[in-house]
């Protein structure tokens, strides 16, 4: 499944994340900014429950390449930059240790590529395809949509840049740092 992630290009990760993890994690995205002039943040979200604005930075790296402590302090320039109170960094690969010891020392969340995946299997969040995710008005979407909702009886879930998931299971408010500690 991480292959899958690594072989999107990195703006379609980046929509990944935006589209289908971050709502998940009870986070609003307000912008993709993603581009090579980011300032550190590639998307921009806001956690209602706690009046929190992240700076997320998202890196689909191969297995052997690591999130440096860079990468960290990229993402402490994207919070000043966008006035965020909070740091993400989301990344198909891991933090090799002093970009570990870094985010610590800095307050930086972060998922890891086996944490994500931990996440998609939780949420049962879909994985795409090919590395172009459809917008709302795509009519396969739509009917992949339907599918789904058939398959999974009584749970009505729906598909697109604001996720909604409904299901009969118990709703716990947790915190994206609480979701990320438990994955």
């Amino acid at each position: 499944e991480l292959n899958i992630l690594r072989s999107l290009d990195p703006s379609d990760f980046e929509k990944f994340v935006a589209e289908r993890l971050l709502p998940v994690l009870g986070l609003t995205v307000l912008s993709i900014t993603g581009s090579p002039n980011d300032a550190g943040c590639d998307i921009v979200a806001f956690d209602s429950r706690l009046g929190n604005k992240w700076c997320i930075q998202v890196k689909r790296y191969s297995e052997d390449k690591k999130v440096s402590p860079r990468d960290v302090r990229d993402v402490v320039l994207g919070m000043e930059h966008y006035g965020c109170d909070k740091g993400l960094i989301v990344t198909t690969s891991e933090l090799n240790g002093p970009a570990l010891k870094e985010a610590k020392e800095r307050g930086i969340d972060s998922i890891d590529g086996l944490r994500l995946l931990n996440i998609i299997r939780q949420y049962s969040i879909p994985m795409p395809l090919t590395s172009k995710l459809a917008s709302d008005n795509d009519s396969e979407t739509r009917k992949e949509a339907k599918t789904r909702k058939e398959e999974r009886k009584g749970e009505d879930v729906e598909y697109s840049s604001s996720v909604k998931v409904k299901d009969d299971g118990v709703f716990l408010p947790l915190t994206v740092s609480e979701v990320v500690r438990i994955a």
